[in-house]
């Protein structure tokens, strides 16, 4: 049957439009051909001249009604009592019904699903035939087939190999049979403790100990029998650790206390306890460069803190505010097997809010100040965790507060500040109250400023150089002091006043009020202000030198301040720096008494002496030497230091003082000794004579000659002395090795003998005497140098027999000298023969010969 309604049309049978020509349905609708069909089947609007009883367009919908079928079922084969289902594929329209024509009895057919499902008894064991039938209003089908019924079977036990048992642990193991399924389990014999569930799961709740074999017998039943399996379960030792858990930190909200959690950790037995440690990581030294390269310094350390059992979250208090702590958790067994260190989890404690402030940025939490009319700005820091935030609770009228603040895409920070200009009614002590509050709480705190007038801060510059700036004195104040110090000035820009140059000040006020006058109070004679500018002029006389004192006052309209200002003033200008010569002996001895020298200044009128500051670098306390005189040279004594600083100060009759010389450094006790190398050990008249000096652990200063023979000279560098003596006898030269390491100079006297001659040719030959006795006889032939200048010699006579040495001296200055030893009771002996000039010089001695 073909079924049409006015909307979209669904083509059911396909086949059977195309066999037909035409046909007309109920409705009245007919179809020429088989094109018209299909623009049915597919939902198109039929035109006017294929639906010719239509008035207008219309959209219809097919329904073709079909017979049922039902798709072939299988044959299937199955023990009585196991459990039979199969799903019906059926098909038609409209949907047919279903029924079981045929059935064993038990089976159920659910009409809705088409689903079979049959349990079959012991007692339907055999070939059973089953049909199904569907029915519509199309006409109906059936299908047959069948199910084989074995009969029921005892079940057979799988024996099961390698079974173990962790002691301690939960042991579970289900049964495993062939064969009919079985309808229940039973322990023939079994550990205490064991059981078997009615589906054949073994379980032991706690393994116990010792290690070892246990055999368990388990029986498995059915209706049909029963069959048993003996299986041995090995209990082994549990050595297998838990996993490490995973720990969470906080959230965290007090000042002395960290929360922790954790989740995670397993075992093959069971966790009992965690364990908390306190991680401090290793630390290693070193750098990356060459020669470098870290070594470590002291490894991590794990610290156990605390055990807390089975809980899994624990809070760790007593900690200090602000604190930063690393903690680890472990899981642990019941046999004391421990897991890894979970991962480190970093926590910081609270820190209660606070503030300081600063009026400059470094010095924190000073005593503020201002004047009124002048501009105040401090600044604001917090600490407290979490960053608190800061608020004015209260403060003076024209406070403002600035938050800290990012100002600019530059990421620039704005530091909480407090900006106020106090105006003058606002003098005396203000507060500005602030509040710093984070999670942990509220800090609030009233900073106090002192406001004074607006009275004039003098500040005063000397000569056009620097200013001593009311900066340098405490906000606020009346009266100032200043003391120029000379040391900051130069040949251009002096803080001093010098006799007949004119000297020069400029007072200068910072107030902000109305216009300030200036008045001099005191000062020396001929010193003028002016009131309006505060512009200073002075010409010093030679009379006024000594500590210029002056007093300047300054006014406005909020009062007075005085400015009293000190200075030096000089009648000359300094000596040059003083220099220090010492005196060495030959052996090389110096004295701690040195002489110190210095130029006068180039205006001497006036000087009648000066003053010598000797300072210790050891204590810094001067002893001052007068010289009571105009000299410039002074030997200062009782040094006992090691260093000492020295200035030279020209004074006059007055008592005036001129200007002070620049410090020369002095050593004392431990200045280097200075010696000396003679080249020519037997230096002689007319030949040429070297000398090398030698400064001990030191770096040499610069050599000159102070006093010597003429013709005299020396390396300024070097210290090689060189001459040719002209004269025979002691020549002595004074050489003076000056700024030894900077600390002075020291005078070296050397003496070099020189004789005037070379020496005699001696012989001592064996003589008879007129007895016939042999007598030593002494020989001698004059030097060859310098003879006219000889008048006579000294022979030197030593005898071993009378341990008596004789010294002859002869005037003679024979040819052909001679001088028999008899004379002297002296047979064996030893002789030397010097030459000598008329002043008692000595020409170089003979060797010795022994007769």
């Amino acid at each position: 049957m073909l079924r049409i309604t006015p909307r979209n049309i669904v083509r059911k049978d396909q086949t059977d439009l195309k066999t037909q020509l035409k046909h007309r349905d109920a409705s009245g609708v007919c179809f020429e051909s088989l094109e018209d069909r299909r623009l049915l089947s597919t939902g198109v609007t039929i035109p006017r001249h294929i639906a010719r009883s239509v008035q207008a367009a219309v959209t219809v919908s097919v329904v073709i009604d079909s017979a049922p079928v039902i798709a072939a079922v299988p044959n299937a084969t199955l023990p009585a009592t196991s459990s039979y289902s199969y799903a019906l594929v059926v098909s038609g329209s409209p949907a047919p019904a279903l029924s079981l024509t045929s059935a064993p009895t038990g089976m159920a057919l659910d009409v809705s699903t088409g689903l079979l499902s049959w349990v079959p008894t012991v007692g339907q064991v055999g070939v059973q035939t089953i049909q199904v039938r569907a029915s519509n209003s199309e006409g109906s089908s059936s299908v047959s087939f069948t199910i084989t019924v074995s009969p029921l079977a005892a079940p057979v036990v799988t024996v099961p190999t390698g079974v173990t048992a962790v002691i301690g642990g939960l042991f579970a193991y289900q049964v495993m049979t062939t064969g009919s399924a079985a309808t229940g389990y039973s322990l023939v014999s079994a550990p205490a403790g064991m059981v078997v569930s009615a589906a054949g799961l073994i379980s032991w709740p706690s393994v116990p100990a010792p290690a070892g074999v246990q055999n368990v017998t388990v029986s498995a039943f059915n209706s049909a029998g029963s069959s048993t399996a003996t299986f041995p379960i090995t209990i082994i030792p549990d050595t297998v650790a838990p996993t490490a858990p995973i720990v969470t930190i906080g959230p965290i909200t007090s000042v002395s206390s960290i929360p922790l959690s954790w989740t995670g950790a397993t075992d093959n037995v069971g966790v009992v306890g965690y364990r908390i440690y306190n991680f401090t990581p290793a630390v290693y030294r070193g750098h990356s460069g060459r020669g470098g390269g870290y070594y470590l310094v002291s490894p991590a350390k794990f610290t156990l803190l605390v055990d807390v059992g089975p809980a899994t979250s624990y809070t760790l208090s007593g900690l200090l505010p602000s604190s930063t702590h690393q903690y680890t958790v472990t899981a642990y067994d019941a046999v004391g097997n421990q897991s890894g260190y979970s991962s480190v989890v970093i926590g910081t404690t609270l820190l209660a809010p606070s503030f300081t402030w600063s009026s400059n940025g470094s010095t924190m939490d000073p005593a503020l100040s201002d004047v009124a009319n002048h501009p105040l700005t401090f600044y604001l820091y917090t600490t407290g965790s979490p960053t608190p935030t800061l608020t004015l609770v209260s403060a003076p009228v024209g406070v403002v507060f600035t938050p800290g603040q990012v100002t600019n895409s530059q990421l620039t920070y704005v530091t909480p500040q407090i900006n106020w200009t106090p105006t003058p009614d606002e003098t005396g002590l203000v507060y500005v109250t602030l509040q710093a509050t984070n999670s942990v709480g509220t800090y609030s705190y009233s900073i106090p400023v002192n406001v004074t007038p607006d009275t004039p801060q003098l500040s005063v510059s000397l000569n056009g150089g620097i200013t001593y700036s009311a900066g340098q004195f405490a906000a606020g104040q009346s009266n100032y002091a200043v003391t120029a110090n000379p040391a900051f000035g130069n040949a251009a820009t002096p803080q001093n006043g010098f006799s007949g140059t004119p000297f020069n000040f400029q007072v200068t006020s910072a107030s902000n009020s109305s216009p300030t006058t200036f008045s001099l109070v005191s000062g020396p004679a001929g010193m003028s202000v002016n009131p309006v500018t505060g512009a200073g002029l002075w010409r010093p006389t030679a009379d006024q030198a000594g500590t210029t004192a002056v007093t300047i006052v300054a006014t406005n309209s909020a009062g007075t301040s005085t400015l009293q200002l000190n200075f030096p003033t000089y009648f000359t200008g300094a000596p040059g720096t003083p220099s220090a010569s010492y005196y060495t002996t030959v052996s090389g001895t110096r004295t701690n008494n040195p002489t110190l020298s210095w130029t006068a200044p180039l205006n001497t009128a006036g000087i009648v002496g000066y003053k010598i500051s000797v300072t210790p670098a050891s204590t810094g306390v001067a002893t001052v030497f007068d010289t009571l005189s105009a000299a410039t040279t002074f030997t200062v004594t009782g040094l006992t230091s090691l260093q000492y600083f020295v200035t030279v100060t020209p004074y006059n009759a007055s008592g005036g003082t001129g200007q002070t010389s620049a410090a020369m450094s002095v050593l004392a006790g431990a200045l280097p000794t200075v010696s000396w190398t003679i080249g020519t050990p037997t230096a002689m008249v007319g030949n040429p004579v070297s000398v090398q000096l030698h400064v001990g652990n030191s770096n040499a200063g610069s050599y000159s000659i102070v006093s010597g023979p003429n013709g005299a000279t020396i390396d300024p560098k070097t210290g090689v002395l060189t001459w040719t003596p002209t004269a025979g006898g002691d020549n002595t030269v004074v050489i003076a090795d000056a700024n030894l390491n900077g600390w002075g100079t020291v005078d070296a006297v050397v003496t070099v003998p020189v004789y005037f001659t070379n020496e005699a040719s001696l012989v001592v030959q064996a003589m008879t005497d007129s007895s016939g006795n042999s007598v030593p006889t002494a020989y001698w032939a004059p030097p060859t140098v310098n003879t006219d200048a000889i008048v006579g010699y000294q022979v030197v006579i030593s005898s071993p027999l009378t341990l008596n040495a004789y010294i002859v001296t002869y005037v003679s200055a024979s040819s052909a000298p001679s001088l028999s030893l008899s004379d002297y009771g002296v047979t064996t002996g030893s002789i030397q023969v010097t030459a000598i000039d008329s002043a008692g010089n000595f020409g170089i001695s003979t060797q010795w010969i022994t007769f």
